[in-house]
C-alpha cells in the first residue's frame, strides 16, 4: 500500500517582514482537497482544469506500525488503542462475528446510527484524527471482535 502525497501553500493569515504572506506546506487529502480550476468550459470540449498551487512530492510506501487483536466491539461504544512510538497514518479495521456501527469524528455511534459495517468487512481510516476519534458499538445482540493494523 501507498500513498501518492502532494504538498500545496496555504496562506497562514500571518506576514513575514517582507510583507509577502507567511505559508505552510500541507499535504493535499480529504481534509485539504486538491486546489483545482476550470478552464475550458466550451460547450463542445470536456471539462479540463488545471492544478494550482501544488507539487508532487513523493510516492511513499507506508509501513506496518502495529496491529490491535481481538477487540471486542460490544454493548458500549469502544474507542482504538494506538501502537506506542509516534502517529499512525492509515488503519485497516477488519470485522468479525457480528455487524457494527461507528463514526469516525468521535462521536458514540448507537445501534442504530452511525456508518455500518458487516462482518468481514474491512474499514480504512485514513489520517491521525480519523484513527484516534474512531468509536464502535454492536448493531445487535451479538458482540464483533475486530482486527486492526497500524500503518506509518
Amino acid at each position: 500500500m501507498s500513498l501518492l502525497f502532494w504538498r500545496k501553500k496555504l496562506d497562514t493569515g500571518e506576514y513575514r517582514p517582507d510583507g509577502k504572506a507567511q505559508t505552510r506546506d500541507v499535504v493535499v487529502d480529504e481534509e485539504n482537497p486538491l486546489p483545482v480550476r476550470p478552464i475550458s468550459n466550451e460547450a463542445d470540449d470536456p471539462v479540463r482544469v488545471k492544478i494550482e498551487g501544488i507539487a508532487p512530492v513523493r510516492d511513499e510506501p507506508l509501513t506496518p506500525f502495529g496491529t490491535q487483536t481481538g477487540l471486542s466491539v460490544a454493548a458500549s461504544a469502544v474507542g482504538l488503542t494506538l501502537p506506542a512510538g509516534g502517529q499512525p497514518k492509515r488503519a485497516l479495521i477488519q470485522v468479525f462475528t457480528a455487524p457494527i456501527r461507528f463514526w469516525v469524528d468521535g462521536s458514540a455511534p448507537t445501534t442504530t446510527t452511525g456508518h455500518r459495517a458487516d462482518y468481514y468487512d474491512t474499514i480504512e481510516l485514513k489520517g491521525y484524527n480519523e484513527i484516534v476519534n474512531f468509536k464502535a458499538i454492536r448493531e445487535s445482540a451479538a458482540s464483533a471482535t475486530v482486527e486492526v493494523s497500524f500503518y506509518g
